[in-house]
């Protein structure tokens, strides 16, 4: 769907499309810009100047220092600093680590300068500004009110918060943006707009333009839309239609590489104390496996990534795992925990009158309910508690899953925990999680928030029902199929004939169908898909041929007396055609028909097979010797196992 982000100016008018999401006011667009224009003045303020890593080099790459003419080589573990550029040839790219473990990917053909890169006191303040080409991100949860990561080309300015994306500048010199998860918030001129994971936005006529698009964070998909948007030829009333099939060639490419590719990995620990993690995990064979900055070739081994971020960056951590197969890049897998600094903070109670006459911090869940858990397929839960009591304990469950106690590992009175959710881990029907505290000082307590976990969220609904094909009966037309892995899943069960309509059937559980098998010969496709369209088929040729009256009729009778003079020689052999038809066949359709054999004494016999067969009338040529009672036999094998014989009489008047 395209929407336009524009007071008064109608979607219709443009691309012919109907349907509309809420405008954002003038007004309000230019408050927007007014306090993201603040925010940016005032950054030097809240933190001071600090530097990004270069973590990896691709092709031939430069950069150029602030304030300095100089264009250098750009190498890595070279430092990026505030005001830099970085500028990227044909199949290169560069990609930098922020001080949170965010990553930056200047892709190919590519200017960006890093207007504003500051630093200090778990307060980040980003400005890149891409100049030409494009920039791939994911940047970690954003700590602090005061932290701000914005995006801006030479006309827009984006706002983004714990976002996975794309952003930069179509070839036609247009801001353009893509989420595979987050948020993202746009500004250009006195228009506003926001977009979500799985959304991109574009600038169509000088509007900005919302798109939905499956595949919004693949790099290539974002190089066909910007190829799309950016063609004069293209009429922009087929827009919305050309986007779409460009869209689901790519989900239709991407579904059997996903579906082939299987990754593992170790899980980490809830909470860390140094500013890095070691990850390992197998995955198939073959596959550019991506953690952060690092890329490997997956193998039989183990792979190890080690992300790692600047001490002083508290907060949580997201490690998404990034599979990469034929160019196509996707989602394989995530992991998160909570860094709680070097130091934790001394949570021992202070024997004094001040401290027992301090007010009891009650336990508090901060996190907003119900909590949606979709993408990423996991719930942080953050709240309070009174650290006063060192022996206390505090843990997050989840149906069956228990936390550890969280007091070790929570400063200052604040705790967070991530607990990951889907089929696959088994707790995606819970509706609730909750927090216990338990102190001997000040009692028991419990809190709780309702989940929203959509089952329709690929990241959430991980195991694909599966379908097998089991038997078929072509005597008593039916064929038995098996769904299973269903689970507390809904399944979609479609079967096609030969191309045409299909008949779809609603499963809330494995089951064993048996499907009455049309007339003939036919294809069929059995397809099962699930909430989050994932899906598995199979495609089988199956024939029905029920039991009928069949029979074989002879022109002329089963005797017939031939009044031929005798040849010359009597040995000659005369010749005659033999015609018979198969009676009762439906429809006189030759797919009932498994093959057709005609002999006699002393003549080697005709075996006609399907391809053969062209009617249920055949004509068949025989040798006959005159003066004798010559004895044709014909047998008839049908596809339902029946079998038909009958002989026909050849005799001489003589």
């Amino acid at each position: 769907m395209l929407v336009i982000k524009q007071s008064y100016i109608s979607l219709k008018s443009y691309f012919g499309i109907s349907q509309m999401r809420g405008y954002m006011s003038f007004a309000h667009s230019i408050k927007v810009l007014s306090v993201l224009l603040a925010s940016l003045v005032g950054a030097s303020l809240a933190a001071k100047p600090s530097s990004g890593i270069v973590r990896s080099i691709i092709g031939e790459i430069t950069h150029q220092r602030y304030q300095k003419p100089d264009w250098e080589p750009l190498k890595k573990g070279n430092k990026v600093r505030q005001g830099s550029k970085v500028r990227t040839l044909l199949e290169s790219q560069a990609i930098i680590a922020l001080p949170d473990a965010s990553i930056m990917y200047v892709e190919e053909n590519s200017l960006v300068e890093f207007v504003e890169l500051n630093s200090e006191n778990d307060i980040n303040q980003v400005v890149t500004e891409v100049k030409n080409g494009k920039i791939q991100f994911d940047i970690q949860k954003l700590n602090g009110q005061d932290s701000r990561i914005y995006f801006k080309t030479g006309t827009a300015v984006a706002a983004i918060r714990g976002t996975k994306g794309l952003w930069g500048v179509t070839r036609n010199g247009k801001p353009i943006g893509a989420l595979s998860n987050g948020l993202m918030d746009i500004t250009m001129g006195s228009q506003s707009a926001s977009i979500k994971g799985g959304q991109a936005v574009v600038s169509i006529k000088d509007q900005l333009v919302v798109i939905d698009l499956n595949n919004a964070g693949d790099p290539r998909m974002f190089d066909k839309l910007d190829s799309l948007i950016s063609n004069p030829a293209v009429i922009e009333d087929s827009l919305e239609s050309e986007i779409k099939n460009i869209d689901a060639q790519f989900s239709d490419a991407k579904k059997n590489l996903i579906d082939s590719v299987k990754c593992d990995f170790s899980a980490i620990p809830d909470t860390i104390y140094e500013p890095s993690i070691l990850i390992k995990g197998k995955c198939t064979n073959g596959l550019k496996v991506q953690i952060g900055a690092e890329k490997k070739i997956s193998s039989e081994t183990e792979m190890e990534f080690t992300p790692n971020w600047a001490p002083t960056s508290i907060g949580d951590k997201k490690f998404p795992v990034t599979c990469v197969i034929q160019d196509y890049s996707f989602d394989c897998g995530f992991l998160s925990t909570y860094y709680a600094g070097l130091a934790a903070a001394d949570t021992t109670v202070k024997d004094s009158s001040a401290d027992s006459l301090a007010v009891h911090t009650p336990l508090t869940i901060l996190t907003s309910s119900p909590a949606e858990v979709c993408d990423p397929a996991a719930v942080t839960i953050e709240g309070t508690f009174d650290a006063r009591d060192p022996l206390a304990t505090l843990v997050v469950k989840l149906g069956n899953y228990t936390s550890r106690n969280l007091i070790p590992y929570s400063a200052g009175g604040k705790f967070s925990h991530t607990i990951n959710i889907s089929d696959k881990v088994g707790n995606w029907n819970e509706t609730k999680a909750s927090v216990e505290y338990v102190s001997k000082i000040y009692g028991t307590e419990t809190a709780s928030i309702d989940l929203n976990i959509n089952k329709t969220c690929k990241n959430v609904n991980i195991i694909s029902p599966t379908i097998t094909f089991k038997s078929a009966d072509s005597l008593k037309c039916q064929a038995t199929i098996s769904v299973e892995n269903v689970g507390d899943d809904i399944a979609f069960l479609t079967v096609q004939v030969d191309g045409g309509s299909s008949t779809e059937t609603i499963l809330k559980k494995d089951s064993r169908i048996e499907r009455t098998l049309s007339k003939g010969q036919h294809r069929y496709v059995f397809e099962v898909e699930d909430l989050a369209h994932n899906k598995r088929r199979v495609e089988k040729t199956l024939g029905c041929y029920p039991a009928m009256p069949v029979r074989i009729s002879f022109t002329g009778g089963s005797v017939e007396v031939l009044r031929i003079p005798p040849p010359p020689d009597l040995s000659q052999k005369i010749y005659k055609t033999l015609r018979f038809t198969i009676a009762g066949i439906p429809q006189n359709n030759t797919d009932y028909i498994k093959r057709i054999t005609i002999s006699q004494a002393s003549e080697k016999p005709v075996t006609l097979h399907p391809t053969d067969i062209l009617s249920t009338s055949i004509d068949q040529q025989v040798n006959l010797t005159w003066g004798k009672t010559n004895q044709i036999n014909v047998e008839v094998v049908l596809k339902n196992g029946k079998i038909l014989k009958a002989t026909k009489i050849y005799e001489f008047d003589r």
